[in-house]
């Protein structure tokens, strides 16, 4: 399948390792991970059509403030992977909706304070089985909280560089040279 992120508004900056993500999960039995952050849902749209092109059978959940009906048009292309739509609560209150050990991955790009990252990670780490991926996005000085979060939750983890942004017009100057990078951990 081609790939349409492109067209759904947002400011997706990890491809890299979206790609890397879908190449990890099993082929063959059926797989479910959570999106926490969708904004309009870019993210989840490049994610679904990697899986799609990797023969993965995956549920993606998604977790917003925002309603789904922000960025369900925009994943119409895809609408089979999508799984559960949470809104309405804090990213880390809808855990508890899930047993421990029965998501594949988690991916946190929601509350970027540290309180907030640590409510997420503690929230859904248990969640994640083991050889299963736990991972967020923007670890950068811009969000802090995020870098503290997960140096204060983890003893190793990655980084993996983000996209160079440089041309991007939704961004200030003074963001225009930044990568927001991804931090991940595979349990």
């Amino acid at each position: 399948m081609k790939h349409f992120y492109q067209s759904v508004p947002g400011n997706f900056t990890f491809p890299d390792f979206y790609t890397w993500l879908a190449k990890q999960l099993p082929k063959g039995v059926p797989t479910r991970g959570v999106e926490v952050g969708v904004k309009h849902g870019q993210s989840a749209a490049y994610l679904a059509v990697e899986l799609i092109n990797n023969n993965v059978q995956c549920k993606i959940d998604l977790v917003d403030l925002v309603p789904k009906e922000s960025y369900l048009g925009y994943l119409e292309p895809v609408k089979q992977l999508i799984g559960k739509c949470r809104e309405h609560k804090n990213s880390w209150d809808w855990g508890h909706e899930y047993t421990d050990g029965s998501l594949d991955f988690a991916f946190l790009d929601g509350d970027h304070s540290h309180e907030g990252l640590k409510k997420d990670i503690a929230a859904w780490l248990p969640k994640v089985k083991k050889g299963g991926i736990i991972a967020g996005h923007d670890f950068c000085l811009a969000d802090a909280g995020v870098i503290s979060a997960v140096i204060d939750s983890f003893e190793h983890f990655e980084i993996w560089r983000g996209c160079h942004w440089a041309d991007a017009p939704q961004l200030a100057p003074h963001q225009k040279d930044w990568y927001f990078p991804v931090w991940s951990v595979k349990i």
